[in-house]
């Protein structure tokens, strides 16, 4: 499933969930993420096909979060919002909140998509490493970041620049069969590029692969078929 790209337009069948301030804006439509009017804040544009099962969400008035627990497709998507000025340990904040919630759900069959847009241009996604340069902050920032996906088994798979050379705009999951292609292509209604997330599988998908039944294998008319073998086709089939 290709998600569909952030226009501005919302459909009457998919829900919304947010946690933004009144000048601030970002959107992601499961899953594509985009940065919009170069202001902050989170939303999540799920499928009503998908009814949340629990949503919670993270302010301190820096970094902002959403937690949001889908029981139908076990699956927890988060999205993130960190502030390119914030401070280390309000960063740190917002993660300990989104390992409270993965801790809070104890099922390790669910799959975790964190989205966001993280500021963190130092961090070297092929290598998973930091690179020097930049504030304090965003150097600390940058391994805690780190630190959290080691702590929880997860990866990150935007590995193409999402805002000039800088890979800013995030998709991270502990599921390695999840993600079949990324796409980040430039648009006039940010700084940032959009992501298009190609995923293995389609989470609103109503078709279901049908399983073979027995019992047809049981109708089968045996003597029908015992009748036109010879004896000897018999004997191997007894």
């Amino acid at each position: 499933m290709q998600t569909a790209r952030v226009d501005g337009k919302f459909q009457k069948s998919h829900l919304i969930f947010r946690r933004d301030e009144s000048s601030k804006y970002l959107a992601t439509r499961f899953l594509a993420v985009i940065e919009m009017l170069g202001y902050g804040g989170v939303l999540l544009y799920s499928h009503a096909n998908l009814p949340v099962s629990e949503c919670q969400t993270y302010d301190d008035g820096t970094c902002e979060g959403l937690f949001c627990k889908f029981d139908t497709i076990t699956t927890c998507v988060v999205v993130a919002y960190r502030p390119p000025n914030a401070t280390a340990a309000s960063f740190s904040a917002l993660l300990d909140f989104f390992s409270s919630c993965i801790s809070q759900v104890n099922d390790d069959s669910y799959d975790m998509m964190i989205t966001g847009d993280y500021n963190l241009p130092a961090i070297d996604w092929q290598t998973c490493t930091v690179l020097p340069g930049g504030s304090a902050d965003s150097q600390l920032s940058s391994r805690t970041l780190l630190e959290f996906m080691s702590e929880h088994l997860l990866s990150q798979y935007v590995l193409c620049p999402t805002r000039g050379s800088n890979v800013l705009d995030l998709f991270i999951t502990n599921n390695d069969r999840l993600v079949t292609n990324v796409q980040s292509d430039p648009t006039s209604m940010s700084d940032h590029n959009v992501v298009d997330i190609m995923l293995a599988w389609n989470p609103v998908s109503i078709d279901q692969a049908k399983v073979p039944s027995f019992d047809e294998t049981l109708s089968v008319r045996w003597i029908f078929i015992a009748q036109t073998l010879t004896p000897s086709e018999t004997c191997l089939v007894k």
